[in-house]
């Protein structure tokens, strides 16, 4: 017996889940078992709309065969390339793919990818070469930038830049005084 076919009689003290009300949701559990296109199918049999996409992280549906078969191609040949002085073809023809279609007017145009998992780390590593650009043209005191409130890739980044380490001096500059405004 898999992990997939195992009866519907969860364990649940062990998981802590984020962003939810855990003593409610283990109270009156919302499990889903599987998921097809744009919805999910939940453990009891009912099929729910997936109006946030995974939490916009399968934006092209959920089981599409041809999406798998991609993965499964690339896994057998090679499930990982560090980028660390390293690289794969791939990741080059991809970022040139990106680059041809980036905006932009000629000579001042996006012609550069860096590669990130997730929002919070492309908003960390965006203001990261910001801040490096900044020091590198003669202009390293210049750390302000807007954040509007209430987003949540700015709790990784505020976490990581905007607070004093203890344990060593900080590598980037501080971010003092960050302004901020409401959502639109």
């Amino acid at each position: 017996m898999d992990a997939h076919n195992k009866p519907n009689a969860p364990v649940l003290d062990s998981y802590w889940m984020p962003f939810t009300a855990n003593r409610q949701f283990k109270a009156a559990p919302r499990l889903l078992a599987a998921a097809e296109g744009m919805h999910y199918t939940s453990v009891d049999g009912r099929t729910i709309l997936d109006g946030t996409a995974g939490l916009w992280c399968v934006n092209a549906g959920h089981g599409r065969q041809q999406i798998a078969a991609a993965v499964e191609r690339q896994l057998s040949t090679m499930d990982f390339a560090p980028s660390f002085q390293m690289g794969h073809p791939i990741a080059f023809d991809f970022a040139e793919r990106l680059a041809e279609i980036a905006p932009g007017p000629t000579g001042a145009k996006l012609d550069r990818v860096f590669f990130t998992g997730s929002g919070s780390e492309s908003v960390d590593t965006a203001l990261k070469i910001a801040l490096a650009y900044q020091r590198s043209i003669g202009q390293g005191t210049r750390t302000r930038s807007h954040q509007p409130r209430a987003r949540l890739s700015w709790c990784r980044l505020r976490r990581h830049l905007c607070r004093r380490h203890r344990q060593q001096p900080p590598r980037l500059p501080q971010l003092p005084g960050r302004p901020s405004a409401p959502y639109p």
